[in-house]
């Protein structure tokens, strides 16, 4: 900016804040304060864009926004903002202004209205999913033509968020477009598509979660991180070893076919398929009705055999003994009773048979609206291998894509959920794993990479690995990074297992590398990721092996899977647990040092209830099982689980809801359980 335009700018800024001054007297009514506030964010916002200040143009763009809707901070802000622009124009000295992908202080994610949200965020996804398309295509062959279609996606989104009052999306679509405006030659376009494919997965979490994604901007950004503090309160889980089962390797992947198909909306799928795992459970009260019915019938006959027992005492009527009309309405009931209780014991019979059908029923109509909503898991690696791919030619390294357990049956939204997640997973391994092919040569290792992608369905879990073969992760560098950022003090870093270690590779901003570039190396990717699963209800475990890789274990329920539960009582009430992880039983005499649930769960007020004991084995925990102690242990069922929102997840040591006739019950999980017992202890 000349000094010609910058002292122009500096007197429509002293007196655009001489009118909020007079607007902010007590004689000034209040709807003409704001609407004179308003009119001087407007008025800033284009003085601003002519002057070629778009940062600032937008700053006042959000200001008047905000002060229509009623935002009083927002017009104190206001007042703020141009006299730091003024002193700053008058310095000569550049604007304050926060640097892309930086996001300013004053952004927050706005509410979109109801009835456009879910087309507008299906028309986003659609928009990245394109993007994805052009990134692959020009994989190896950077030019301009490419980033032109990538900014025009860009473009189109901005205006999509504009629309609806995506402020969010705006802003970083808008700092985006500046990295792909004006590419012109081959080693620009390079630049450009690698900026893009850094922000991939910013795109996806906004759209998703606009809350998450500013604050992980803003971390990464270089804002400092809270110091001393522990990772996450719970640990992740970290798997001791890798799966002792090795299938076969496939370098393929196919997906399923497209013909012979149908459209369905998936909102109509979506109900059937919860209306059949309703009718499916319906085998518990039913089954429950039917033993009640036959302890009916049980007491009945017992009324019977009372009443024969009442009239031989009685003996034949007589004169001067019981009144004959009593004796005959007695011998009248007895008579009813037995066909009473015949019929009690032919309805309890019948409510079994129609409780068995009812569920063979349900499984049938489950199966059947599964498949219609059911993919396999070679669908989502081929996406996830090709995108791999195209940051190995990226990077210029040679990598060879595995694939195992193809087949597995994987619900079409869990892909669509589960993609990003996957590809920042296989990103992550090219880009930190992975060794260049020289260093492989030097080191003994094949020259190409290997990457594997895994997939399995174990008790109701969909189970997914990513796993690498490079240098893996050296822990002792991890802590020493840790304790040097503020992440965690020195005393509790010593303390930390390698497990819990690993797991701060999931705290926004922290990085392995000595540099970072743009969002690369920053530790957004793993983030990210771990954010996208727990959407849905997962979790990620991390296991590395200095020299021999790091392996990322995605665990995420699989909705409508039925999964054998034992129900556990703890102060009225009623939990499940897999059987899975059961072992065994005792009275609580017998296991004094038991832990009782209820103080994992509620605090554990009051005097102790626990009369049994039961033992939990935890995946991915090493030790002795945990002896819990409950008030009861119930019968073994076979549920639906449900997804839960990271916000309920967090508030407790169980993973998922169980609809169970009317009532909601929630299913603990087994990991956490364990971690939180032994956290109590030490």
């Amino acid at each position: 900016m000349d000094d010609e335009l910058r002292a122009l700018m500096v007197a429509e800024l002293e007196r655009h804040l001489g009118d909020l001054e007079d607007a902010a007297s007590p004689m000034v009514p209040e709807t003409t304060a704001r609407e004179r506030a308003r009119r001087v964010a407007h008025g800033l916002k284009g003085s601003f864009g002519m002057a070629g200040s778009r940062e600032a143009s937008a700053l006042f763009a959000r200001l008047e926004r905000r002060i229509g809707a009623g935002d009083i901070e927002a017009r104190r802000e206001l007042a703020a903002s141009i006299r730091g622009l003024r002193a700053d124009l008058a310095k000569g000295t550049e604007l304050r202004l926060t640097r892309w992908p930086e996001p300013p202080s004053d952004l927050v994610p706005q509410e979109i209205d109801p009835t456009t949200a879910a087309e507008y965020r299906a028309a986003s996804r659609d928009r990245i999913s394109k993007i994805d398309a052009t990134l692959v295509a020009s994989t190896g062959v950077a030019d301009p033509a490419s980033v032109l279609d990538i900014y025009r996606e860009v473009h189109t989104l901005k205006g999509s968020a504009l629309a609806v009052g995506d402020e969010v999306m705006a802003w970083f679509c808008h700092g985006l477009e500046d990295r792909l405006r004006g590419v012109s030659s081959t080693e620009q376009a390079e630049v450009a598509l690698s900026s893009v494919e850094t922000m991939r997965g910013v795109l996806s979490e906004i759209v998703d979660a606009p809350d998450h994604a500013l604050a992980t901007l803003r971390l990464m950004s270089g804002a400092p991180v809270r110091p001393s503090m522990p990772p996450p309160s719970v640990p992740l889980p970290l798997p001791p070893k890798r799966p002792s089962i090795k299938p076969t390797l496939e370098s393929d992947a196919r997906g399923l076919s497209e013909e012979g198909t149908v459209r369905v909306s998936s909102a109509i799928l979506d109900a059937l398929f919860e209306r059949a795992g309703q009718v499916s459970q319906l085998r518990g009260p039913l089954a429950s009705g039917s033993s009640r019915i036959a302890r009916s019938a049980t007491s009945v006959r017992e009324v019977a055999r009372d009443v024969r027992d009442a009239l031989r005492m009685i003996g034949p009527p007589r004169p001067w003994g019981a009144p004959a009309a009593a004796i005959v309405t007695l011998e009248r009931c007895a008579r009813a009773l037995d066909p009473l209780a015949s019929a009690l014991d032919g309805f309890s019979g019948s409510v079994a048979s129609v409780g068995g059908r009812l569920v063979r029923e349900g499984y049938a109509l489950s199966s059947s609206v599964a498949s219609l909503r059911t993919t396999t898991a070679s669908s989502l690696f081929e996406r996830v291998a090709t995108a791999a791919q195209s940051e190995a030619r990226r990077m210029d390294r040679a990598v060879e894509v595995l694939v195992t357990g193809g087949e597995t049956p994987v619900d079409r939204r869990l892909v669509e959920a589960l993609l990003e997640p996957l590809r920042q997973l296989a990103r992550n391994a090219i880009v930190h794993g992975l060794e260049p092919s020289d260093e492989r040569v030097r080191l003994g290792k094949d020259p190409r990479g290997r990457l594997r992608l895994a997939a399995a369905q174990r008790a109701g879990s969909l189970v997914i690995t990513v796993s690498d073969d490079g240098a893996g992760v050296d822990t002792a560098r991890v802590r020493q990074n840790a304790t040097s950022a503020g992440l965690v003090s020195h005393g509790l870093a010593d303390g930390m297992t390698d497990g819990a270690l690993l797991s701060l590779l999931f705290y926004p901003g922290f990085s392995m590398r000595g540099e970072a570039d743009l969002l690369a190396g920053r530790g957004v990717g793993l983030d990210l990721a771990l954010a996208a699963v727990h959407r849905i209800g997962g979790t990620i475990h991390l296991t590395s092996k200095r020299g021999r890789g790091l392996m990322a274990t995605v665990v995420v329920p699989t909705e409508g899977a039925m999964v054998r539960v034992v129900w556990l009582e703890s102060r009225g009430a009623t939990f499940a647990l897999a059987v899975q992880h059961t072992g065994q039983i005792r009275m609580l005499d017998d296991a004094p040092d038991a832990v009782p649930l209820s103080s994992l769960v509620s605090g554990g007020d009051g005097p102790p209830t626990e009369r049994f004991t039961i033992d939990v084995a935890a995946p991915f925990e090493e030790g002795p099982p945990l002896s819990l102690g409950v008030d009861a242990v119930g019968s073994v069922d076979e549920v639906a689980l449900r997804a839960l929102p990271s916000v309920a997840r967090a508030l407790g040591p169980w993973s998922a809801a169980v609809v169970w006739a009317d009532d909601l019950r929630l299913a603990l999980d087994p990991t956490r359980l364990v971690q939180l017992a032994r956290s109590r202890a030490g």
